[in-house]
């Protein structure tokens, strides 16, 4: 048995995980190669991460710009889309002048042949 005042090594693959005086009291030279040892592991750790975040960070930085131009191109197609409803409601409404009949019958007739080829096609 080693006297007291020498200190005892325990290794476990290589690497010191203590070294400890008799009195239960570690070296100064120890606890900084421990705690740089724990500041190497636990930036590396920090490393990792920050870059999975910024990958992360990327992803949705890029898919918030896909989205803000598909709702543009979705703004576009509806404007272009009521833009259309517009001039022709305004065709069938001078159409309904000229004939001497009121733009209601003429949306019924409409409404009427959309259920009859709607008919044919389901059934």
């Amino acid at each position: 048995m080693p006297p007291f005042d020498e200190p005892l090594n325990f290794r476990k693959q290589g690497t010191l995980i203590s070294h400890i005086f008799g009195r239960g009291q570690y070296s100064h030279s120890v606890l900084e190669s421990l705690e740089s040892q724990n500041e190497n592991e636990n930036t590396s750790v920090l490393s990792s991460k920050v870059s999975q975040l910024k990958q992360l960070t990327i992803a949705i930085g890029d898919e918030i710009r896909d989205s803000s131009a598909l709702a543009d191109q979705m703004n576009d197609s509806f404007d272009n889309t009521r833009v259309k409803l517009k001039g022709t409601m305004r065709r069938m409404l001078r159409m309904a002048e000229k004939t001497g009949v009121g733009w209601k019958v003429w949306l019924g007739f409409f409404v009427a042949v959309w259920c009859l080829f709607a008919w044919v096609w389901l059934f």
